[in-house]
């Protein structure tokens, strides 16, 4: 009984904290959306205001350093199991080189770069 009642508390933080990481999220999707005059309904974004939305996200979720540089490591550990990051990472890297000559200086462009070819 003793671990029932323990399982029961450990999972319901658990759903605490995921539901309180989904709603933060949310107000970052929503802030970005914000600071880039973009409304979350059906509407007809300019190439820009996306590129720019998609770099605001990734600087808060921490992807995008704040001088548009990509945090390579924090990518890597998030989405790719240890037997694949050295060919993750060399991908990655083609990537971003890519996404860096595409853009320029321009991060917004480089944010979208980075989406549109990152899978």
């Amino acid at each position: 009984m003793k671990t029932v009642i323990v399982f029961f508390f450990i999972l319901v933080g658990i759903l605490a904290e995921t539901t309180t990481n989904v709603d933060s999220r949310d107000d970052d999707m929503t802030t970005c959306l914000v600071e880039y005059g973009l409304d979350p309904g059906p509407n007809n974004p300019t190439e820009d205001q996306k590129n720019c939305y998609f770099a605001c996200m990734f600087k808060t979720i921490g992807y995008m350093k704040k001088d548009g540089s990509f945090n390579l490591d924090l990518i890597l550990s998030d989405a790719y199991r240890s037997e694949k990051r050295v060919e993750s990472k060399r991908k990655l890297d083609n990537i971003v080189s890519m996404c860096k000559q595409r853009a320029g200086n321009d991060i917004c462009k480089l944010a979208g770069c980075y989406q549109e070819h990152r899978n």
